[in-house]
């Protein structure tokens, strides 16, 4: 839908090489013990500067402080992903109290376009959705399309009602005339 890779893929995977590398360190120095009984250089180091460390220290003290911000980021970036559904009241049923159906943009966005190519007047539809927000492009052949804009408004505002859809999206129109050709 969107050009170059989604906004959370690069993090996700400079986290994943970053989780990578420390577990090979931690696994490396975990089979040195094992097998040496003695941990490896780079580890003994790490622990005799950690050792000599005071928590009332400066050090201690950026220690702890950066410890706790890297915490917070990394549980706020967790719990902060945006969700790529959107929840729709299902009707009820016999079988069912309560529930939820989940729809997802790019289905939300298939079943919008397929909407709107069923109006009268319209050649061709894309169609994005971007948060709470439907933009629509249509193509067609009228060259008055005021009228058009309104029953794709009209479509889309049924649709969102019939399909409990609430709040229903913004919806944004953009026509394009295109000629007949003969």
């Amino acid at each position: 839908m969107g050009d170059g890779p989604p906004r959370r893929r690069i993090p996700a995977a400079v986290t994943a090489v970053l989780l990578l590398l420390l577990a090979i360190l931690v696994g490396w120095a975990a089979a040195e013990q094992l097998v040496a009984r003695r941990w490896p250089t780079f580890a003994e180091r790490l622990f005799a500067g950690l050792q000599n460390t005071a928590w009332t220290s400066t050090l201690g003290w950026a220690l702890g402080v950066g410890l706790t911000i890297l915490g917070i980021l990394v549980m706020a970036v967790a719990v902060s992903g945006r969700t790529h559904t959107l929840g729709v009241v299902s009707p009820p049923s016999p079988h069912v109290r309560h529930g939820q159906v989940v729809l997802t943009r790019n289905g939300l966005s298939r079943l919008v376009a397929g909407r709107i190519c069923d109006i009268d007047g319209v050649d061709r539809a894309a169609v994005r959705v971007v948060g709470r927000r439907v933009r629509a492009r249509i193509r067609t052949s009228l060259s008055d399309t005021t009228a058009l804009r309104s029953a794709v408004r009209d479509a889309l505002a049924a649709q969102f009602t019939e399909i409990g859809l609430t709040p229903p999206p913004k919806i944004s129109i953009k026509t394009a005339h295109q000629e007949v050709r003969s």
